[in-house]
């Protein structure tokens, strides 16, 4: 059991496991007994992300504390904030009641790939599965998204945030696909290597509100409402036969590390 004054540390010390299985972090007494942990044991902190903070000679959570917080963000962008914040105890996100209903801000889909992506295909590969995911929780939330972000890092750890307003909100994986595709080809070389893409469906609404008619002409052949309804029916067989039941053309056979158990996070706020 952990307790603590911030949830990473309360978190933190229910692996601590000493005295008696229940540690104790205070204001008073985080840095004796967290600080000259290995920074790997850092709530967040992964193995790439260890291994980069080693090269800048941050070897533990009290070497992270220290650096300069603007170093950290120009070589992890948003995360490298994050890091610093977390390490020096100054989490403050209030504790939520289970029964709480929170209104979710952002729904996000990211995946650290097999290798990195070289070119249109991977690119187009792996924002399919991401898309994919994301729309497949918008319906879930009966939800719809009215604007699309994408976050690209690459193997140096350089991060770049594009995003863009859609014209209809939309829950449909083609248009977030499409609409990240056109993100990426604007501010990215298809040259440039890409480490982790994440696709983030943003500026939600509820599906029932009310959405601006377009004057333009729909796609030929395009018909959204039978596609969403065709993309639930979709939903209905990976819910009860698992995701595996139905795959994305366009994933089968890739060496990417795309699958039904691919290594992703997901986040929502």
């Amino acid at each position: 059991i952990g307790v603590s004054f911030n949830k990473i540390f309360a978190k933190m010390g229910s692996d601590y496991k000493k005295p008696d299985a229940v540690t104790l972090i205070t204001k008073d007494n985080f840095k004796e007994l967290l600080w000259p942990l290995p920074v790997r044991e850092l709530f967040s902190v992964g193995s790439a992300t260890a291994a980069k903070l080693n090269t800048l000679g941050v070897k533990t959570i009290g070497d992270l504390a220290r650096t300069d917080r603007r170093t950290l963000r120009g070589v992890f962008g948003k995360q490298g904030e994050v890091l610093y914040i977390y390490a020096n105890g100054l989490e403050n996100e209030p504790v939520a009641a289970a029964s709480e209903q929170r209104k979710i801000k952002s729904v996000g889909n990211g995946c650290t790939f097999k290798r990195d992506l070289i070119g249109e295909g991977d690119i187009q590969t792996g924002l399919a599965a991401l898309s994919d995911t994301v729309a497949g929780r918008l319906r879930k939330y009966r939800l719809r998204a009215g604007g699309v972000k994408v976050d690209i890092k690459d193997p140096d750890f350089k991060t770049i945030s594009r995003q863009t307003r859609l014209a209809q909100p939309t829950n449909l994986a083609e248009a977030l696909r499409a609409t990240s595709m056109e993100l990426i080809r604007q501010s990215w070389s298809m040259k440039a290597p890409i480490r982790l893409l994440t696709v983030t469906a943003i500026h939600l609404q509820p599906e029932e509100a009310a959405s601006q008619l377009s004057f333009l002409p729909a796609e030929e052949g395009f018909d959204e409402e039978k596609s969403e309804a065709l993309a639930r029916t979709m939903d209905h067989i990976r819910q009860k036969y698992g995701g595996g039941a139905i795959l994305i053309g366009r994933t089968l056979g890739n060496d990417i590390g795309i699958g039904v158990e691919m290594d992703q996070h997901q986040e929502e706020e």
